[in-house]
């Protein structure tokens, strides 16, 4: 029981570090968007920017998985 415990405690620590890790990503990402912008004379917040920056990835994974599905069909 005191091994299952503690393997669920590395479970939890895995799960809070890869959401920090993430957050630290798109925070970065976000930081480049939010001083970018501004020189092309685009007004945006950091938060508006993290958005962004998260959209842009999300979209990007999408959009990827979809062109690797049709390379892949036409190999059939």
């Amino acid at each position: 029981m005191k091994q299952f415990t503690l393997d669920l405690l590395y479970v939890l620590l895995a799960f809070i570090f890869a959401v920090v890790l993430d957050a630290i990503i798109y925070g970065a990402f976000g930081a480049v968007i939010y001083f970018g912008l501004p020189v092309l004379g685009v007004d945006i917040t950091f938060h508006q920017a993290f958005i962004l920056a998260l959209l842009i990835t999300v979209v990007g994974m999408l959009f990827r998985g979809g062109n690797t599905r049709k390379q892949t069909k036409g190999e059939d």
